[in-house]
């Protein structure tokens, strides 16, 4: 993921959390001022609906993102701590390269 889209998402997570406190506090307000017969009338429950799904599938790219760079991060920790080197530049492969492509 580019800083970029990052930076979008995390936007996004803003405006949608934003937008879903302010329009259930819109929504009172409105209904405050009109005659009670059209109160019933006003809902954004729906709009309040697309934001939080919006709010979830961000935070889950988020997630997976994050849990992706985490786990490339702890493999390369093993493969240092282990001094693996690349198969290419080491005649004699241990065990531990012959089965890192195993590691998952």
């Amino acid at each position: 993921m580019k800083q970029t889209d990052f930076i979008s998402i995390c936007y996004l997570i803003n405006t949608c959390d934003y937008c879903i406190t302010t329009v259930g506090v819109l929504t009172s307000d409105v209904r405050e001022k009109i005659e009670e017969k059209y109160q019933n009338n006003i809902s954004y429950d729906d709009l309040i609906c697309k934001y939080r799904e919006i709010y979830k599938k961000c935070f889950y790219l988020l997630n997976t993102y994050l849990k992706n760079s985490i786990e490339i991060q702890l493999q390369i920790g093993i493969v240092k701590k282990l001094g693996i080197r690349n198969k290419s530049r080491t005649r004699n492969k241990c065990f531990y390269s012959r089965n890192f492509d195993n590691f998952k």
